[in-house]
């Protein structure tokens, strides 16, 4: 997120006229103002995101309650992918649509594939403490790619990328939700 306002500072600065060393009061205030509407952008994203991700979460409940079974390691690849579109149709627009000024196509594209299964063989309770204060460093996506993150047996984490790629965050730690699967 710091990255994010210190590159919008940055433009915006170029775009003001800079023809005095040191920018005018009413420059640097314009500045605050617009860095301001922009968190408030970037936190209005990141709580509808967090929605939707309670929204994948109780629909792969609904899908393990209807099989009966936990197949996620199931070598047929091709019906999880088609169980990740079905949830990413589901969902309304990309919350970071209006940010990112992404074309019809380009957005039609992404939004296909905003969900996706991820294998991870050692996730298990214990990381969920450490990822909240930390996530992986591999953990950078598409603003509003909700990834569902199992170990292929028994337990599955949701999370969704920000404005910056990076996990969601809320006072300070990511907003991962999880399930335990049961049998």
């Amino acid at each position: 997120m710091l990255s994010f306002i210190a590159g919008l500072v940055l433009i915006i600065f170029a775009c003001c006229d800079m023809t005095a060393a040191r920018p005018s009061r009413a420059q640097v205030r314009q500045v605050y103002e617009q860095m301001r509407i922009a968190r408030q952008d970037v936190a209005r994203c990141d709580l509808e995101l967090s929605h939707q991700m309670k929204t994948v979460l109780a629909r792969m409940r609904i899908y393990f309650k209807k099989r009966k079974q936990i197949d996620l390691l199931d070598p047929l690849v091709l019906e999880r992918e088609e169980q990740a579109l079905k949830l990413a149709r589901s969902l309304p627009d990309n919350p970071y649509k209006i940010l990112t000024n992404q074309s019809t196509e380009e957005e039609t594209a992404r939004s296909v594939a905003r969900v996706k299964f991820v294998l991870e063989p050692s996730l298990c309770e214990s990381n969920l403490t450490d990822w909240r204060k930390e996530p992986p460093a591999q953990w950078k996506e598409i603003p509003g790619t909700i990834s569902i993150v199992h170990n292929g047996y028994d337990y599955l984490i949701v999370w969704g990328a920000s404005f910056d790629g990076k996990p969601v965050c809320f006072d300070g730690k990511t907003k991962i939700l999880s399930m335990r699967l049961k049998y």
